[in-house]
């Protein structure tokens, strides 16, 4: 009896993970917590014996490292309420994942399907909720937020009710939907039409939100779709020749357009406005590089220290917009060189590298694409460092680690 509470305990939260689209902010973390407990409920249960210390240790290693580097912050309250808050996801849950019998395990691998499904559909409601607010945004006095302007759709998903969620994560969880449906769609637990009406939700999303990173990896993953995997060629023709008409009319989205224009106002040295998302982009590398000269090279200066050192660089270099808003470096790998030096810089491409490694050879195809993106992800934010992409990398990478290699959904579609 008291198994099966402990299973159904397991399986609820590893639903209410892939609810998460649809998740307030306030209870994102309830999830893990749940899921933590069904796991120590399940050892106490179970009492498992063999335990893989290795994969534990490489699951935990961003975890170990920012914790270690917490010890010799000046602010070490600040940077052990980080390491214990936000990041604290890093160690419960591929911990949960480690307590697990074999036996929850394929438990879980037997509900996978459905909880791909849960995936896909909160990711399809979400979108569905932010088209249906559209019309009923408030209109801005300033310009360049009024519709159709370039702003207008990516700022319009801030003044969601309920949802609270950046932009940038916003099509972060819908590119990260997107592989999952075409990872459905491949195993046939999703028919064409429906595939085809989810998929243009989602591309639609993704484009006019214009995060330059979810357009440029959806490029890369729809073309190994066309090419690599789908294997009815009528389909692939017409799929490249829709894909080429429609470059032109994706182009004269406003937001598309209006990026398109300050990349090429940057390169010829010019501003597109008075302090566009690429100026502000170059003077936050800029900062960022400038304080990684100053830093213990071996060690950092300390999770706790980085903002309030980086701060100190905006201020002597009169960025007070920079400043005022206290912008992180949006680029993971400076951030944990900044903070733990060469030893977090190597500890962190040794834990990527090692979950390429093992879900190459376990041929996990989606998973290792969707390991990809967050890689992408981290050359533009700190992913590790906010509490939802961190809840989504920490069971993304308790996936690859802990389930087996013959995981069904890995068949190919014949």
């Amino acid at each position: 009896m008291k198994s099966e509470i402990s299973k159904k305990l397991l399986i609820f939260s590893l639903y209410g993970i892939a609810a998460f689209p649809l998740l307030p902010e306030e209870i994102l973390g309830l999830p893990v917590i749940l899921l933590f407990i069904s796991s120590v409920i399940n050892f106490i249960e179970t009492k498992k014996i063999n335990f893989n210390y290795k994969k534990l240790f490489i699951a935990t290693i961003p975890f170990i490292l920012f914790l270690f580097s917490s010890f010799y912050s000046d602010d070490f309250s600040y940077a052990f309420k980080k390491v214990s808050g936000t990041r604290l996801s890093l160690l419960v849950v591929p911990l949960s994942f480690f307590l697990l019998k074999s036996e929850s395990i394929q438990h879980i691998k037997s509900n996978l399907t459905k909880f791909q499904m849960l995936f896909s559909i909160s990711s399809l409601l979400l979108c569905v909720i932010y088209f249906t607010y559209l019309p009923f945004i408030e209109p801005s006095n300033n310009p360049a937020f009024v519709f159709p302007s370039g702003f207008f759709f990516k700022f319009a998903v801030n003044d969601i009710p309920y949802f609270h969620i950046e932009p940038v994560y916003f099509s972060f969880l819908i590119t990260l939907s997107l592989i999952n449906t075409v990872h459905l769609f491949t195993t046939k637990k999703l028919n064409s039409f429906f595939f085809i009406i989810i998929i243009i939700i989602y591309l639609s999303v993704v484009f006019l939100l214009v995060s330059k990173i979810a357009i440029l990896f959806t490029i890369l993953f729809g073309a190994w779709f066309i090419f690599f995997k789908l294997k009815r060629k009528k389909i692939s023709i017409i799929l490249i020749i829709l894909a080429l008409l429609i470059i032109y009319p994706i182009y004269q989205i406003p937001s598309i357009k209006y990026e398109v224009e300050e990349l090429q106002y940057f390169y010829k040295g010019k501003k597109r406005a008075k302090d566009d998302s690429t100026q502000q982009r170059y003077r936050v590398t800029k900062s960022s590089l400038d304080l990684a000269k100053q830093v213990n090279p071996l060690i950092g200066t300390g999770i706790g220290d980085v903002q309030k050192e980086l701060n100190e660089v905006y201020e002597k270099n009169n960025y007070e917009e920079l400043l005022t808003k206290k912008f992180d470096t949006h680029n993971q790998f400076i951030s944990i060189f900044l903070g733990v030096g060469i030893i977090g810089l190597l500890g962190l491409m040794a834990h990527l590298i090692s979950l390429i490694v093992l879900a190459f050879n376990k041929k996990f195809n989606y998973s290792l694409w969707a390991l990809l993106f967050i890689i992408l992800q981290m050359f533009t934010e700190t992913v590790l460092e906010r509490q939802l992409p961190v809840i989504v990398y920490s069971f993304l990478i308790s996936f690859i680690l802990f389930l087996p290699k013959n995981l069904s959904f890995n068949k190919k579609r014949r």
